[in-house]
């Protein structure tokens, strides 16, 4: 992990195999280890020594790209305060598929928000032009080549019916996206055409014949594949608007579309990201819990399989059993109240009482992450069983009903 023989460590200071912007850290972590016989743990960036040198220590990721080792060092001291334990844990790959849920959420979110906008604003501009077109006679050349301009310009796929349901238009994005060509399909009715698939024709008829019988429906949206020039399958996601003549009836009907296909793919990515954070949370070797505040209660949102063996009945996996279930009863309103500071500090921990499925009362740490930069408001609580370290001073924290004192600390 460090990259040097065992047979050369010894001796050797292993601030030496911290990386240098996280020495301060590690240096106050140990003042920490020697200062009290509790276990401590944080979490700092390795680096590899060759030669004696210290050298950055880049691991290749499941995502491929080089990144940080990221480790997490739990400590304790020896009773004569002159050597500490320490265990080691590569985090890494946790870290770093954390952030790439986060970067998934954010690319999706933008790239949606994006071709939304994009959309209203063409079928605004569009609908506008078209107006225009019908009310003035006089000028239908110049409006004609303004329209054609908007057309040929706009990145969406735009189809014009008439009453009959033959092709007026298509534009120039839609040509070169399906490979025909306006003056192949004009007058042509669209139900002759061959780029919708077989066993999606009776869904687009019926959301056609939807729109027509109710053509004032504003915002009409629906979705359907179109075989394309590549001979492939398109997810194209429809806005549709009817444009009434002088007398009110329906005269054309405009549609507007948007290539999803490449959404879909970001939404198999996302999908196989949170895939990959549920399997890391179900697999965490401690009991792992994720809470909301609902109706100022905390409830249990999900719970990980050693958290189930721990707690028993006590909660229920996707149920939203209360948190409060599982402490003592006279440190519920505590840890509820230390609980939502997390949400200023975004990670913090504190010890507790809790109680086993079995009914017995057992001191715990609880460490908590907020992330107030994700949309969710939900906490993760890693609950550690410390009743081995707290054994030699149970007899002064806690007295046989369980009571303890929440003891607040920094990570």
């Amino acid at each position: 992990m460090v990259g040097v023989e065992r047979a050369r460590l010894k001796g050797m200071h292993f601030s030496l195999f911290v990386s240098n912007a996280d020495w301060a850290v590690f240096n106050t972590f140990l003042s920490r280890v020697f200062e009290s016989q509790a276990k401590e743990c944080c979490e700092v960036e390795l680096c590899k020594r060759t030669n004696f040198l210290v050298a950055a220590a880049p691991a290749r990721s499941s995502y491929g790209e080089t990144s940080k080792q990221i480790v997490r060092i739990e400590a304790a001291a020896s009773e004569d305060r002159q050597a500490c334990l320490a265990v080691m844990i590569d985090i890494s790959e946790g870290k770093r598929a954390d952030e790439e849920i986060r970067r998934l959420n954010a690319n999706l979110e933008r790239r949606v928000e994006d071709r939304t906008l994009e959309l209203s604003a063409t079928i605004l501009q569009l609908g506008n032009e078209i107006q225009q077109k019908i009310k003035a006679q006089d000028s239908l050349e110049e409006e004609h080549n303004l329209i054609s301009t908007i057309l040929n310009t706009a990145k969406a796929l735009i189809v014009v019916l008439d009453q009959a349901d033959r092709v007026v238009i298509i534009n120039q994005f839609c040509e070169i996206l399906t490979g025909l060509k306006s003056d192949d399909v004009k007058g042509k009715n669209f139900i002759d055409l061959n780029f919708i698939p077989a066993d999606e024709f009776s869904f687009l008829l019926n959301n056609y014949t939807k729109l027509k019988d109710t053509p004032n429906t504003p915002k009409f949206y629906f979705e359907n594949s179109w075989i394309c020039q590549d001979s492939k399958k398109h997810l194209i996601g429809w806005s549709a608007a009817a444009i009434n003549g002088s007398n009110g009836a329906m005269e054309y009907m405009v549609f507007l579309g948007l290539d999803l296909t490449e959404n879909r793919s970001l939404r198999e990515s996302l999908r196989t990201s949170e895939e990959r954070y549920r399997e890391l949370f179900m697999n965490l070797p401690v009991s792992t819990l994720e809470v909301a505040f609902k109706n100022d209660k905390l409830v249990i949102v999900d719970a990980n399989d050693q958290a189930l063996q721990t707690y028993g009945n006590l909660i229920s996996q996707n149920q939203n059993s209360l948190l409060s279930k599982i402490f003592a009863p006279d440190r519920k309103k505590d840890v509820e109240n230390i609980i939502k500071q997390a949400s200023r500090l975004e990670k913090m921990a504190f010890e507790s009482n809790h109680m086993h499925m079995k009914g017995e009362v057992f001191p715990v740490r609880i460490n908590i992450a907020f992330d107030s930069k994700l949309s969710s408001s939900n906490y993760i609580l890693v609950i550690e069983d410390i009743t081995a370290e707290k054994k030699p001073h149970l007899g002064r924290n806690c007295d046989r009903g369980g009571k303890g004192q929440d003891r607040q600390r920094n990570p």
